[in-house]
């Protein structure tokens, strides 16, 4: 992989205010932890009232299903509630904790990495950093399939390229790096 991701060197020109979201989350997991929980709850109760007490055991693996259970929910929620805005003045990261937007002049780089099948962008700037994956599909046996990231996330870096007018991506450490040019 000696060679810049080609969307980076692509001149896309900014949308007139695109909202971008990231693939939707597949919910079963979630689902599937809050009912395993509920099940080993209710088996240590039926537990307890039959046999008079419950195993230490049992209480911390319940512990570890609840709070794996609800980490997966938190991460759902937190995946939901994000979005990417991009104009012809700034790009702007909305999640439910917080809210970055960098002018175009204010991106001072853009760094690239691959991830998998796909990429991670970071983008540095006076105003913060916003941090974003492109698309990834991964399929599984019986038509299973996860999607994660921002399906359109190559198209939006290469708009933030341009927009921001960085520089050719050049190779560094394990990635690239696109930063300001002095026009």
């Amino acid at each position: 992989m000696d060679d810049a991701p080609r969307f980076l060197l692509d001149d896309a020109p900014p949308p007139d205010g695109k909202t971008y979201r990231p693939a939707p989350v597949d919910r079963r997991g979630e689902r599937v932890g809050w009912l395993l929980s509920l099940a080993l709850a209710g088996g240590l109760l039926l537990l307890q009232r039959f046999s008079g007490g419950i195993a230490w055991l049992g209480l911390v693996f319940l512990a570890l299903l609840v709070a794996l259970a609800a980490l997966v929910s938190i991460g759902n929620w937190l995946e939901a509630g994000t979005s990417i805005r991009i104009d012809a003045q700034a790009i702007e990261e909305r999640t439910p904790l917080r809210s970055v937007r960098l002018g175009w002049g204010e991106v001072d780089e853009m760094w690239t990495w691959p991830a998998s099948r796909g990429w991670r962008i970071l983008l540095r700037g006076t105003g913060g950093q916003i941090l974003f994956r492109t698309g990834e599909r991964m399929s599984f046996p019986r038509g299973a399939e996860l999607r994660l990231g921002f399906p359109e996330g190559e198209q939006m870096a290469g708009v933030v390229r341009r927009a921001a007018r960085l520089s050719a991506p050049l190779r560094q450490d394990d990635g690239w790096v696109c930063r300001r040019t002095a026009n």
